[in-house]
């Protein structure tokens, strides 16, 4: 699902940083000659951040993460999520304040569409949404609870 969507990604103009490395796709290759498609290896974790931090997005099409930490790191940076419907956890996350949920090829583009709009973009607030609902007052809510039924 990932390369198809990455094509259609290419197709609608945009710009794709990828983790992932490119050797296997050779129909890929051409839009790495172009650079709209950039492949970064693994790194520090801060140089990491940083390239989340200056995205617009974060495309997330894996559906086998039971909770990827990547999802709730670009939503504490401030950045949206598109991410796939199907994966087994992680999609909590996911709603009118921090992105927009995708099913497969056909509705990617809709996807896309919508999480650049204007209007959609308003109402954005995913740095809000992690603080209210995940911040750290809540987790240490949730520990200490878990402690107190545990000890």
């Amino acid at each position: 699902v990932a390369k198809e969507c990455i094509k259609i990604m290419m197709d609608m103009g945009l710009k794709v940083l990828t983790t992932r490395d490119l050797k296997d796709t050779p129909e890929l290759q051409p839009f790495v000659t172009t650079g709209q498609l950039v492949y970064r290896p693994f790194g520090p974790w801060n140089e990491w951040i940083k390239e989340v931090e200056s995205s617009r997005a974060m495309f997330t099409p894996c559906v086998s993460d039971a909770s990827p930490r990547s999802v709730s790191e670009a939503l504490a940076l401030n950045v949206p999520v598109l991410m796939n419907r199907h994966i087994m956890g992680g999609w909590k996350y996911v709603n009118e304040q921090t992105g927009v949920l995708f099913d497969d090829l056909t509705d990617i583009k809709a996807a896309i569409e919508k999480l650049r709009s204007p209007e959609f973009q308003a109402g954005l607030s995913p740095r809000q949404y992690m603080e209210a609902h995940y911040g750290r007052w809540r987790s240490a809510l949730r520990l200490y609870a878990f402690l107190d039924l545990t000890v």
